[in-house]
């Protein structure tokens, strides 16, 4: 009776499917499945008769370990993400127009290099001098990155070698500026009351890491405010509101210097606006583009 029982258990084991085989010797021991034995397991669990919960498992198991593959790949096994070279760039020096491979030992060429691979230098031509056509690549490419306020005189500064260094850094930069004027007395209706003119100044700056957030600058007369970015005796100049209004003046500028952001009132006082007095009414410490 007890050969009976051997030999029909043996017959039993020989018409086992592979596939059970390997689910019994990854799944119901210290070995771990691999991913063909998961995917062979799923692929015969009919047959097996897996349950539902069994099923759902080796899926979960199958989705980890693919799972795991995606990140080995993305990160080569450092856990950290594999970026190509080519869409990387660690510059040392402030690069403008009139900078050449010689003063910048040899960064303007980098940059060029690295404006094709990024595919915003359409001319493609290394020189190692940046010229127009170098500053009209690095404008779309700050643009492309969130820098809407750059202009051909902005070149590649502290902000912008922060994003070519592919690294996320928190309060990089001034992204934009926009000037709200309003009514400073709006309950006032008579046309008699001067006060009805009266507005009032604020500016909404949008900065990496922080968002937008409006500061109030004070009150003036007959307001209009532009948001063209330039620069002006080594300022960073995002903007300018012009005041004028009964033979008076007032100017708001905002600009951008040694890491600070500051937005400068000047009211023009009997000898005009160029011997107004100047009043700093925003400073906030940031860093430079």
């Amino acid at each position: 009776m007890n050969r009976i029982f051997v030999i029909l258990f043996l017959v039993a084991l020989i018409a086992l499917p592979m596939s059970a085989l390997a689910f019994v010797s990854c799944r119901d021991t210290d070995t771990d499945c691999t991913l063909e034995q998961l995917v062979k397991l799923n692929n015969d669990s009919a047959s097996l008769g897996l349950a539902t919960s069994e099923r759902i498992e080796i899926m979960q198991e199958i989705i980890a370990k693919l799972s795991a593959q995606i990140t080995a790949l993305r990160t080569g096994g450092t856990g950290t993400p594999n970026v190509p070279s080519s869409m990387c760039l660690d510059l040392i020096n402030a690069l403008i127009v009139g900078s050449t491979d010689a003063t910048t030992n040899g960064e303007v060429s980098k940059l060029q290099q690295f404006l094709i691979s990024a595919g915003t230098y359409s001319e493609a031509h290394v020189t190692g001098y940046y010229g127009a056509q170098t500053a009209q690549a690095v404008v779309r490419w700050q643009k492309a990155h969130g820098m809407d306020f750059v202009t051909q005189t902005s070149g590649v500064g502290p902000m912008t070698r922060d994003k070519m260094k592919c690294e996320t850094a928190t309060n990089m930069g001034v992204q934009k500026i926009s000037w709200v004027i309003e009514r400073a007395n709006p309950n006032i209706t008579d046309n008699n009351d001067y006060r009805k003119s009266e507005q009032a100044i604020s500016i909404e700056i949008t900065v990496d890491g922080e968002g937008t957030n409006r500061y109030y600058l004070g009150t003036a007369y007959g307001c209009t405010g532009s948001t063209i970015a330039s620069s002006q005796n080594g300022k960073k100049v995002f903007g300018k509101v012009n005041c004028y209004y009964s033979l008076t003046g007032t100017d708001f500028t905002s600009y951008l210097e040694n890491g600070r952001f500051v937005v400068e009132r000047l009211d023009e006082d009997a000898s005009g606006r160029t011997a107004g007095k100047k009043t700093n009414v925003l400073e906030k410490q940031i860093l430079e583009i």
